[in-house]
This record gives structure tokens, sequence and C-alpha cells, in this order.
């Protein structure tokens, strides 16, 4: 893609929030997830021996699902100390081999609609980026205990 046709693409996506379910953790672990792109240019790379463009983006997740939140709020509270919550999370989350192939498979989905050819585009997430809203989220929201 040339630097118009992402710079148009940019244009048209600047506050499109994208909203999807994706796998983590387990096979049967699913979450929503509410998100929004900008692409920052190509890169050429290596793929099964052939050179192909990649789109290079930067994700920023606004919100998940409430059930979601609870588990990052108590899997920070156990393994993070309080000035690291969300840099912990942000690396375990780009760990997680579930949640990155997923999220970039439905990155590269939300970009092919952009491709000519509608063959799926290439896609390196450069950046995940957790925002203040879904830190905020986290911290308050309230953990059910009732049912334990």
């Amino acid at each position: 893609m040339t630097t118009e046709e992402i710079e148009l693409i940019n244009k048209v996506i600047k506050n499109q929030v994208f909203d999807d379910t994706i796998e983590f953790i387990f096979a049967d672990t699913k979450a929503d997830i509410s998100f929004k792109l900008n692409v920052k240019g190509t890169k050429k790379m290596i793929s099964v021996g052939e050179y192909y463009d990649y789109l290079v983006v930067d994700v920023l997740l606004i919100d998940f699902d409430d059930k979601t939140k609870q588990l990052f709020k108590i899997f920070t509270r156990h393994f993070a100390d309080s000035n690291n919550r969300y840099e912990f999370l942000l690396k375990w989350l780009k760990e997680e081999y579930r949640f990155t192939y997923g999220l970039n498979s439905i990155v590269s989905d939300v970009l092919t609609l952009f491709s000519d050819n509608k063959e799926p585009v290439r896609v390196l997430i450069d950046n995940i980026i957790i925002s203040d809203y879904l830190k905020n989220s986290v911290d308050n929201i309230v953990i059910d205990t009732s049912n334990t």
C-alpha cells in the first residue's frame, strides 16, 4: 500500500471503535474487546521463504467485557505491584499466544476491507496500548464474590 492509501485508511478509521470477540488463556475462554487502530506504514518481511508487505499497526485497547476486567483486576492485584500493574498486564497480553494471534487475525480482517485484491492483509502489530478508560474501568470494577 502506498503512503496515500495508508493516510486514507487512517482518516476513515480514526474515530472508529472496533468490537469483536477474542479467544485467550484457554480455547473455550472468550472476551469481548473494543479497540482502535492506527496504521503506521509497511514493512517487508519474510513468510514461508518469500517477502511480503506487512501493514505495521498500533492497537489501542479501549474496553473488555466485565468478566474479563474482573479477571484483569484479580490477576494484576496478585501478580504485580501497584506501580506497574498495567505494564505487567500488557506484557502478559503480548505474550499470551491466543490473544496476540486472535488480535492479529481480527486486525487483518478489518484492514482487508481496504485491500484491492481482497486477499488477507498481513499485519505486524507494533504496539498494544491500554487506554486510560480501560485502566479506570479495571480499577473501578467490583468483583462479585457472592458465588464463592
